[in-house]
């Protein structure tokens, strides 16, 4: 058995016609049905129940399809790693981000990708948001981690969603509300509000201003900073609470609370943005890898 065999079973697993099989395959039907017929035997079970006028899969090859799809999805991944590792490929990877927090995923896939491509050089530059899409669209970053509000007018820009967060409320410990698992959001309209500020993302503070509005929403006060980190500084130190991604979660941090809120439903979106015209081959293996990498 080899993996031309696998691919022409889990083409003819998934179509459940011999004959389109080996269209897409690019064989004939009898081709088709002889590969299929020596890996039954070399497998010792029947892959395909068969009558004159439909093809099913049995008990057996519906169990060995999940089990080809690994397999050949593992070989695919080792070919090409290997390639890269025997090719001696070489590159610069230049990253962008505004905050750790906005960007958990980050790490994890940016060491999948240097394990592939160990060649590449990976760097990182950490900025606020309008550095950073600056950095983006002149070609000093290749990606930057972003907000879709922030690229969404730009017909130079590429993004990919990388997941949808619901909006929380970010209180102080001592808050009155503190200890609640749901809260409304007007129950907190005579509080100071810290968000990100009008100068730094105006496209992200026009935003939350119109989500306000849709639910009749007006807090007391509006505290403004320029980062996820700057606006969690300030709830600790007392200054106000804020609303920020149920991302934020996984900050462990005694003094503040991060609640559910019961009467809206804001969400917002993180994305990775690159520019359409940007040629660095880096760029693309590390986009395929994003494809590929779980979210």
């Amino acid at each position: 058995m080899d993996m031309v065999g696998l691919k022409y079973f889990l083409s003819a697993a998934r179509l459940l016609n011999f004959t389109r099989a080996a269209e897409e395959c690019c064989i004939t039907q009898t081709a088709m049905s002889l590969h299929i017929a020596k890996m039954e035997k070399e497998l010792g079970f029947q892959l395909f129940h068969r009558n004159h006028r439909t093809v099913s899969l049995t008990p057996g090859g519906s169990a060995f399809q999940k089990e080809a799809e690994t397999i050949l999805s593992l070989y695919n991944e080792g070919v090409q790693r290997s390639a890269a590792v025997a090719s001696g490929y070489e590159g610069v990877l230049r990253i962008g981000f505004t905050n750790y927090i906005e960007c958990s995923f980050l790490p994890e896939l940016i060491n999948s990708f240097r394990e592939r491509y160990p060649h590449i050089e990976i760097i990182l530059n950490k900025n606020p948001q309008p550095e950073t899409l600056a950095d983006l669209k002149s070609g000093r970053n290749d990606i930057t981690v972003v907000f879709p509000y922030d690229t969404m007018d730009n017909d130079d820009l590429n993004s990919i969603s990388i997941g949808s967060y619901d909006i929380c409320a970010v209180l102080h410990r001592s808050h009155p509300l503190a200890g609640r698992k749901k809260i409304s959001l007007n129950e907190l309209s005579d509080d100071t509000f810290i968000l990100y500020g009008s100068s730094k993302a105006p496209k992200l503070f026009r935003q939350v201003q119109k989500d306000w509005q849709s639910c009749s929403f007006s807090p007391r006060s509006i505290m403004e900073t320029d980062s996820a980190d700057g606006i969690l500084f300030l709830v600790e130190a007392g200054f106000g609470n804020s609303l920020l991604p149920s991302y934020i979660r996984q900050i462990r941090n005694d003094q503040i609370r991060v609640i559910d809120l019961e009467d809206s439903h804001f969400s917002v979106e993180i994305t990775i943005a690159y520019s359409r015209n940007n040629t660095n081959p880096s760029l693309e293996l590390f986009l395929s890898a994003l494809e590929e990498f779980p979210r």
